[in-house]
């Protein structure tokens, strides 16, 4: 006869236990002392995430402090830390350097906030976390002015990469991109990007001596004009299967979906009547056999005709690919009362497809 494990030992339960309990220091401290067994998964999900983003400076130094003596002390929690939060602005530039340079082994996301002015310096010490062999994914919060500091950041980032999201703001100085000649490191193959572009951002991107590759790419968010979706080189793949669509009144163009036939996530802004049109046309290239599976529709104003005319083409696709169609409103929306979505799209809501989702304020 097999011995019989207790179930207080068996790793996977333990896991969804210790996820239950959530971040209590006190809580996961005791899950540790229970038994030997308990250590690992205990010490795993307390070490999974180090964040140094308090609004005070002084716990943020402290914080630090007290996490380099411990992993001084115990090295093997190392291993355990796979996310870095970091806002640069609240941290000495020593302590700051210090944190991106530290050996992490197995981090594979890091997010970086530097609202002030990047300096020199930081661009060197955030180079070093882009080179960590392990990392999947990057997210920064930017403001420079001197975009020959900002390129620092990637001089032989990690090939690893594969998401990237930039929020990039400078104080409304515009200074030209100027790509240093790329070194023989390998290209970065982006699945995912999501950038608020700065003058010259996505020309450096598409620049052939630019770091990534994008013909894996399966995610594009530009944010706000839709119009950089068409930049060459960095409009979205035949692979990609997320499109953000942002329609605009000066930009008097739809965009043709059928170019992307494994698309299965479609974002569609319309802000005003005169982008109606627009948003039609652009639903129109949609091929009758797509895949899309959720479709989320923000607007502030929708005549009862153009919600006919979406009503009906969503009804044309498959009911296997097609899971929903949410709208993203406020009370009132155009011709559309929002107490009764069913009349005003019968076919969607006679499926339970149309969902609505009340719009989050900013």
């Amino acid at each position: 006869m097999g011995v019989l494990r207790s179930p207080f030992i068996v790793p996977e339960l333990l896991q969804e236990f210790v996820a239950l309990i959530g971040d209590s220091t006190s809580d996961l401290t005791a899950c540790a002392l229970v038994s030997r067994a308990w250590v690992y998964t205990s010490q795993a999900h307390f070490f999974r995430e180090v964040s140094f983003i308090s609004p005070f400076m002084a716990e943020n130094e402290r914080a630090w402090s007290r996490l380099r003596e411990i992993l001084d002390h115990s090295p093997h929690l190392i291993r355990h830390i796979r996310r870095l939060r970091v806002d640069a602005d609240l941290l000495s530039l020593d302590t700051f350097s210090a944190i991106c340079n530290f050996p992490f082994a197995l981090v594979d996301y890091v997010f970086v906030r530097k609202a002030l002015d990047l300096s020199l310096e930081a661009a060197i010490a955030m180079q070093s976390l882009c080179r960590l062999p392990t990392l999947r994914h990057v997210g920064m919060v930017l403001n420079f002015t001197q975009p020959a500091t900002f390129l620092r950041i990637w001089d032989g980032c990690s090939p690893s990469m594969r998401h990237l999201e930039l929020y990039c703001t400078n104080n409304g100085v515009h200074h030209p991109f100027i790509p240093a000649p790329r070194q023989s490191f390998p290209l970065v193959a982006l699945e995912s990007l999501k950038i608020t572009p700065v003058p010259g951002l996505c020309d450096w991107l598409t620049n052939p001596l630019s770091p990534f590759d994008f013909s894996r790419l399966q995610v594009l968010g530009i944010y706000p004009r839709t119009r950089v979706l068409l930049v060459k080189g960095l409009a979205p793949t035949r692979r990609t299967r997320e499109v953000p669509v942002f329609l605009h009144e000066d930009r008097p163009m739809s965009i043709n979906l059928s170019l992307f036939p494994q698309l299965e996530a479609l974002y569609i802004a319309i802000p005003s009547v005169n982008a109606q049109q627009i948003a039609l046309d652009t639903l129109a290239t949609i091929p009758p056999l797509s895949h899309i599976h959720r479709v989320v529709i923000h607007s502030s104003f929708l005549d009862r005709a153009v919600c006919e005319q979406i009503d009906s083409k969503f009804s044309d696709i498959p009911r296997l690919s097609l899971e929903s169609v949410d709208l993203e409103m406020d009370t009132i929306w155009g011709d559309l009362k929002t107490d009764n979505l069913s009349e005003y799209f019968p076919r969607l809501s006679s499926r339970n497809l149309l969902r609505r989702i009340d719009r989050k304020e900013d």
